[in-house]
Formats: structure tokens, sequence, C-alpha cells
């Protein structure tokens, strides 16, 4: 294990915990049986303020996606998803109002991770963590849908999630 190496759980296909794992040592194997807390952030206007992952990650560099990471083991998507909007836009989630979108599988959808999605409503970010992000940007729907379109610019994960609950309305 890695010395800063988070521990999260091993998933079997159908999401139910196998066993704790260090995530550098499950994601090493290539599985992509893991939790996955997922938020989207829009606006009044139906806007999305989107994130491009810093260029210096290994995973995704340079690439607009979510803001989340992996579920620690034990934590529930909800947790995670608070952890994580916390820890990479800073951000307590109890301030803004926010739903729960849905879940995509690997297994069904062809996710990295078994992906909790949320969606947070929120008309500016005024700040950060730039260990994470390079910069983030406001996309109209029709701007963000071309993207996932060309799935272009963007993360493996993102025109899942927006196909699947996003669905163009045109």
């Amino acid at each position: 294990m890695l010395p800063h190496d988070e521990i999260i759980d091993q998933l079997d296909d159908t999401g139910a915990i196998l066993a704790p794992i260090s995530r550098a040592v499950l994601l090493a194997t290539g599985s992509k049986n893991y939790r996955l807390a997922s938020a989207l952030f829009r606006t009044r206007q139906g806007d999305f303020i989107m994130f491009r992952r810093a260029y210096n990650k290994k995973v995704f560099p340079g690439l607009f996606g979510a803001v989340g990471g992996c579920a620690l083991s034990g934590e529930t998507y909800e947790e995670a998803f608070t952890r994580e909007v916390s820890e990479e836009v800073r951000l307590n989630v109890h301030n803004y109002p926010w739903k729960f979108i849905g879940y995509t599988t690997p297994k069904h959808d062809n996710t990295f991770g078994h992906v909790g999605l949320y969606e947070i409503a929120c008309d500016h970010i005024s700040t950060y963590n730039t260990d994470d992000f390079a910069e983030c940007r406001l996309f109209s729907f029709d701007e963000l849908a071309q993207l996932c379109t060309e799935n272009k610019e963007v993360t493996h994960n993102m025109p899942i999630l927006f196909k699947k609950f996003y669905r163009p309305t045109k």
C-alpha cells in the first residue's frame, strides 16, 4: 500500500461489497468494481458548471468531468459525495439544494466504477482545489451535450452519465 493510499471497498458485479482493499491495488488490476460518488453542478438557468481535471492527474488529465471520487471503505455514496465536494470544491453541500440523480454500474452501463450521481443547484463556484482541477467553466446544456456526443474533452463516464440521466430534449 502507498503511504497516502485510500482503502476502498472492492465490489462484485452487483455492487455487493467483497472486501476492503487499497485503491491503488484495485485500480492497478483494471477492475471497475468500486463505489464512485459523482456530482454535477447546475445553475438556475440549467447550465452546467464543469471542472477540467488537473493536467498532472494520472487518470483523465485535462478532461472535463464530474466532481467526485471513490467512496472510502464503509462510506455510503452520500457520505462520499459530501466529502468529495468539500475536498475538491470547498463547498458544504448542506448549504445548497441537491438531489440524488441515479446509479450506474460497470456491467450494465460500462462506467468506471459503480457510480452514484448527485446534482447540486449552484450558480457560481468561487474556489476549487487546484491539485484536482485546472479550471471550471460554464457550459450550456447543448454545449455539454455536444462534447458528450463527440466524446471530446470529457472523462470516460461523462457521456454515459449525460446520456442516461440528461437526454437532450430536442
